[in-house]
């Protein structure tokens, strides 16, 4: 079972939809430089070079502490906050966007206002 496939079916998060979101890409960023940056008591200007970064991040790996609030971070970054548990919505398991919801909403607005009007249509006829 491929590791994606597992932590859909198993822990209800859906990677696929996070890995395609840009966004979700920049919070594990700032999740892992921003406490590792803080921790060492350098600026984000101090990392002037690869070398630098890759000091930086070998020492955040060396301690264990620093590695505790890298995961605990990464893990705030992953979980949905709007559900129970682990799990993401049902939205986001199915691979939905709010865009897909939006236009969902639309069209249900539409056919909403279509049977009104065929109401108020029926009810004028029997009025008549």
């Amino acid at each position: 079972m491929k590791f994606k496939q597992f932590i859909q079916e198993k822990i209800g998060i859906n990677l696929d939809v996070r890995f395609q979101n840009p966004q979700y890409w920049f919070m594990i960023a700032i999740a892992i430089i921003t406490p590792i940056v803080s921790y060492l008591g350098l600026n984000v200007s101090d990392v002037t070079s690869w070398g630098v970064l890759i000091d930086m991040l070998g020492q955040a790996i060396a301690n264990p502490y620093l590695l505790v609030l890298v995961i605990v971070n990464v893990y705030n970054a992953t979980v949905d906050g709007t559900t129970r548990g682990f799990k993401d919505s049902q939205m986001m398991l199915n691979g939905e966007n709010s865009n897909d919801l939006m236009e969902e909403r639309r069209e249900l607005n539409e056919r909403l206002e279509e049977l009104e009007e065929e109401i108020k249509q029926q009810q004028n006829k029997e009025e008549e």
